[in-house]
């Protein structure tokens, strides 16, 4: 089983993978919407990732690296690999890319002055941001609707904060 995690400020993703005597690995990432899944990029880790992904179990992907463009949404990750006592497709790993939303969200609710006499957080920004973590918990989750309930909340938050 493969897990996927994004790193604090989405700029890269960690994907936690048993693999030994592997000699070649590709991770192809999809696009996934309403059910409907289209790839979006596909990457070829060279000899020095995978034998570093042996080693620690693990390897950090920069995001620029393995999508075309850093659109908010759900992302599935396909793994391919070939060699070894665990070669073979995995596609379980997934993760949810937020910054655009978490961007729109955290510039209006930085407008509010907690200095202010009237200072209160309203409950449709305390709702926006429970379901924008939310969103960033699912990939812990190993349930078998994550892009759906992604993209179910994503909706939401977008209704929210006018825009989409």
């Amino acid at each position: 089983m493969t897990r996927c995690l994004k790193v604090l400020g989405q700029r890269s993703v960690v994907i936690y993978k048993t693999v030994t005597g592997a000699t070649a690995i590709g991770v192809a990432v999809y696009a996934s919407s309403g059910g409907v899944q289209a790839l979006n990029k596909t990457t070829t880790l060279s000899g020095g990732q995978i034998a570093s992904f042996i080693s620690d179990g693990y390897i950090q992907l920069d995001i620029a690296d393995i999508l075309n463009g850093t659109l908010d949404g759900w992302y599935d990750l396909v793994i391919t690999v070939t060699g070894g006592a665990y070669a073979g497709i995995d596609s379980d790993a997934g993760f949810g890319y937020t910054v655009d939303v978490t961007n729109k969200l955290y510039s209006r609710i930085t407008v509010i002055n907690p200095v202010s006499p009237t200072f209160s957080v309203s409950q449709v920004f305390h709702t926006a941001k429970m379901l924008l973590d939310e969103m960033n918990m699912l990939e812990n989750l190993s349930v078998p609707v994550r892009a759906y309930q992604f993209d179910k909340r994503m909706l939401i938050l977008k209704e929210i904060l006018g825009y989409g």
